[in-house]
């Protein structure tokens, strides 16, 4: 009796499951459907939509980031953003657009970017998968938190949504689009370009790139820098900040920093400083020898007259100064106490206790050269310990 009455229960439960299947997916197919039915009745005009996209891209916090470059090969790609995609398909109206999981197993997600003009019934779909994996410098590992998973799934589908709107709408809007934002960009300015140049330069510092890179790239200094230069550079700032292209692509930052002393790649700046250091006390070595020859019969008289004991101290001295580290100098004042106790640790999870500490909780008020001085510290501390 027992065993039918449990049945009975689990029978119902399925049906009821069903059941709400069922009323889900006649549900979305009655808005789908309202929504065909409102754009047929409400058909868009032409007109009024390129003339709210224009509208839109008069704004300039829009026309500063309307715009994305990188390289391929020994051409430069550029286009739409996806943030100007977005403003277009708003202004276009009619149009059902965005990102959707269809499954998740086995750590990963399919997903679908989809674009859709409810108007002519024009669709672009495409599918692709997300790998619940992060990588990093440091190395990858699992995503298992469910936020962090939806904003990989965003970041992922950004490009792939940018690109079903842009199929979607026609081409001639969308030059008409790119067009008015390099014109607000280009005109009417209320703050001078100077000003503008010296924000910019700021705000590329947070990519590592110096001003030296940039003046090498526009082959003038920054201050002749014009508002075609400025249009350039705010694509390859929306490019980085995307993630379209890396500072790689654009500047070169394997460059001779002085005279006898070149930049090899993976070469820190307290290594460099200690090649430096080492060069020069070799120089001044080469100095005093060679104005010691002259003097040699002096010092072979003071020799014998001299007792063993101040050679001893000398030795000791010689030998002190010797085993002292020549980068300490180098390292900057704010920074010591945090180089001290990075490189006493003796795990990885103690370096990293003392990054977050010293470095990481203090990020936005250090100087963006001593958090970068610092980042390399705590990287040449990191490859002493074996990989994980």
């Amino acid at each position: 009796m027992s065993n039918e009455l449990s049945t009975h229960i689990e029978d119902q439960e399925k049906r009821g499951q069903h059941n709400l299947m069922e009323v889900a997916a006649s549900r979305q197919a009655q808005e789908v459907q309202a929504m065909i039915v409102i754009a047929k009745r409400f058909p868009r005009d032409v007109n009024e939509s390129i003339s709210r996209i224009t509208t839109a891209c008069q704004r300039r916090g829009l026309a500063e980031v309307s715009m994305y470059s990188y390289p391929r090969g020994k051409e430069q790609v550029t286009g739409p953003s996806i943030r100007l995609a977005e403003a277009m398909a708003q202004g276009w109206g009619n149009l059902d657009y965005g990102i959707r999981e269809l499954s998740q197993a086995n750590g990963e997600s399919v997903c679908e970017a989809y674009a859709w003009d409810m108007e002519t019934n024009v669709r672009s779909a495409t599918t692709f998968t997300v790998p619940h994996v992060r990588h990093t410098k440091q190395g990858s590992y699992l995503l298992k938190d469910p936020r962090d998973i939806a904003e990989m799934i965003l970041n992922v589908g950004a490009r792939r949504k940018r690109s079903c709107i842009l199929s979607v709408i026609p081409k001639d809007v969308q030059d008409l689009a790119v067009e008015q934002c390099e014109k607000t960009l280009t005109e009417g300015h209320k703050e001078p370009l100077v000003d503008r140049v010296r924000k910019m330069l700021e705000v590329f510092k947070q990519f590592g790139i110096t001003t030296e890179m940039i003046e090498t790239r526009a082959q003038r200094k920054t201050e002749s820098l014009t508002e075609q230069h400025m249009l350039e550079l705010r694509k390859i700032y929306t490019s980085l900040k995307d993630g379209m292209s890396k500072p790689e692509d654009w500047f070169a930052f394997q460059q001779v920093e002085t005279e006898g002393t070149a930049k090899t790649p993976g070469e820190s700046k307290s290594e460099r400083a200690a090649k430096e250091l080492k060069r020069e006390k070799g120089s001044k070595k080469e100095k005093e020898t060679a104005k010691s020859e002259p003097q040699e019969e002096e010092k072979k008289e003071k020799e014998s007259t001299t007792t063993s004991e101040p050679q001893e101290e000398e030795k000791k001295e010689t030998k002190k100064s010797e085993s002292e580290p020549e980068v300490i100098e180098e390292i900057p004042e704010d920074l010591r106490e945090y180089h001290f106790e990075l490189f006493k640790t003796a795990t990885l999870e103690q370096a990293r206790q003392v990054w977050r500490s010293y470095i990481f909780d203090n990020k936005e008020t250090m100087d963006q050269d001593l958090y970068s001085l610092a980042c390399e510290y705590r990287d040449q501390k990191l490859k002493t310990f074996p990989a994980e």
